[in-house]
C-alpha cells in the first residue's frame, strides 16, 4: 500500500487503478486484493465507518433512503425547504421527485414480497410445520409443498429482512444428550 502511494506521489497523473495494477504486478499481490487494502487503509486513515454516512462526497443516496428521510422530518420543516438543502449538499431532489415517488404505485416485486412474507411467516410460525425453528431452506421446502413457487435466494432474503432465524446446532447453549 506505501508503494502504491509513493507510486502516485512520483507521478500524479498516475491514477490509483494504474498504480494498482503496476505495484500488484511487480510484488507478486492481485491487484483486486491489493486494491481493497489500499481502498480499506483510505478508510482506516479517515476514521470512517466505511461510506455510511449520509452525505459522504461524492456519492448520491438512493433515491429511496432520501424518500424515508424526507418523510421522517417532513412533518417539522415542510418538503421542499429538505428538499433545498439536500440539493444543497449533493443530495439533488427535487420537491416533485419526492411527490413523485410517493404516488407510484408499488413495484411487482413489492407486491409479491409481501405476499411472501405472509406466507413464510405462516409456514415458520405453524407449530405443525416450521415451529418457529426452522431455516430458510426447510421454510422453502414447505412453501414448494404448499404449491408456492418462490426461488430459495429470496426465502432467504426475506426471513433476513423479516429476522426469522431457523434454530442451529451451533446457536443452542445447551450441549446435546
Amino acid at each position: 500500500m506505501r508503494l502504491v502511494t509513493e507510486a502516485r506521489a512520483e507521478d500524479p497523473e498516475l491514477s490509483t487503478n494504474a498504480a494498482v495494477v503496476r505495484i500488484g504486478s511487480r510484488v507478486g499481490v492481485n491487484a483486486d486484493t491489493l486494491r481493497g487494502w489500499c481502498k480499506q487503509a483510505d478508510i482506516d486513515q479517515r476514521d470512517s465507518p466505511g461510506g455510511l454516512e449520509f452525505l459522504r462526497e461524492g456519492a448520491r443516496p438512493a433515491t429511496a433512503v432520501v424518500i424515508a428521510f424526507i418523510d421522517d422530518h417532513e412533518a417539522r420543516f415542510g418538503v421542499a425547504p429538505i428538499c433545498t438543502v439536500l440539493s444543497e449538499h449533493g443530495a439533488k431532489i427535487a420537491p416533485s421527485t419526492y411527490y413523485a415517488a410517493k404516488a407510484r404505485p408499488l413495484s411487482a416485486r413489492m407486491v409479491r414480497d409481501g405476499e411472501l412474507v405472509a406466507q413464510i411467516h405462516a409456514v415458520f410460525a405453524d407449530r405443525d410445520k416450521g415451529r418457529g425453528l426452522a431455516g430458510a431452506r426447510k421454510v422453502w421446502h414447505l412453501l414448494e409443498r404448499e404449491d408456492v413457487q418462490v426461488a430459495r435466494c429470496t426465502v432467504e432474503r426475506l426471513m433476513r429482512q423479516e429476522g426469522c432465524e431457523g434454530w442451529s446446532v451451533a446457536r443452542s447453549s445447551s450441549p446435546r444428550a
